[in-house]
């Protein structure tokens, strides 16, 4: 079977098949589907089928891999040229993330470490000023000690005292809300990107080793039955060659 096996319209890109190696397939197909079970009688004509299935099946592979050759060649060279044309943007641009992010950062550290000290002052200021209306309190029942009908919670004076205090604590509350957002607003996000470096194979968890499955297999198909790798079962697969 010298023609193409494999055509591609130009116009539609539709793509089709040789019809001479269809034809053939389905007569295969049809003529390997009769044999049910294998014996003495038809081992010889399964063997020949299955080795005439495998060899008209890489026909097509081959015409597959001949045609799609020149297209992925193509493909390579187009992107080692662009990749090339591009190397220069895409350094400035991991270059240009770099320097925008280091500025970032120390911004927001900035910004955070405001925050934080004008937290510790809310704090500090809040601790001052309970101490302050306890003194208050403390003050007024000292001077009220002989009055039995005295209440402390229609004082007007203590009343006065911790309506200023708790508003002055919504306004330190409102300024650290306030650095809080600016503090997370930024022109350029910064994503966080957790990664690992390993200083002792040796003390890993066993959970996060994985085996090397390609030296195994490489080791047990050289040595086959006289294998002998601790925590592994040497299994020997039997197929029909085609």
């Amino acid at each position: 079977m010298t023609k193409a096996l494999i055509k591609v319209n130009p116009a539609d890109k539709a793509i089709d098949f040789a019809g001479e190696w269809v034809q053939q397939r389905d007569e295969l197909l049809s003529y390997s589907s009769n044999i049910k079970a294998v014996n003495a009688e038809n081992n010889t004509e399964a063997g020949r089928l299955l080795k005439e299935i495998g060899k008209h099946s890489n026909l097509l592979e081959k015409a597959r891999k001949d045609y799609v050759k020149p297209i992925n060649d193509q493909i390579k060279k187009i992107k080692t040229l662009t990749d090339a044309q591009r190397a220069g943007l895409e350094a400035e641009k991991e270059r240009l993330k770099k320097t925008i992010g280091a500025f970032e950062i120390a911004e927001q550290q900035r910004l955070q470490r405001i925050e934080q000290e004008k937290a510790m002052e809310a704090a500090r200021k809040e601790a001052e000023r309970q101490a302050e209306l306890e003194r208050l309190r403390k003050e007024k029942e000292a001077e009220h000690q002989d009055d039995f009908f005295y209440d402390p919670s229609t004082d007007a004076e203590l009343a006065q005292k911790e309506a200023e205090a708790e508003a002055q604590r919504k306004l330190e509350q409102q300024e650290i809300s306030m650095q809080k957002q600016k503090a997370e607003g930024s022109t350029v996000k910064i994503r966080e990107n957790w990664t690992f470096e390993i200083e002792d194979v040796s003390s890993i968890p066993n959970v996060f080793m994985m085996p090397d499955m390609q030296k195994i297999g490489a080791f047990v198909r050289q040595n086959k039955e006289l294998t002998n790798i601790p925590g592994i079962k040497v299994i020997c697969q039997k197929s029909v060659s085609a």
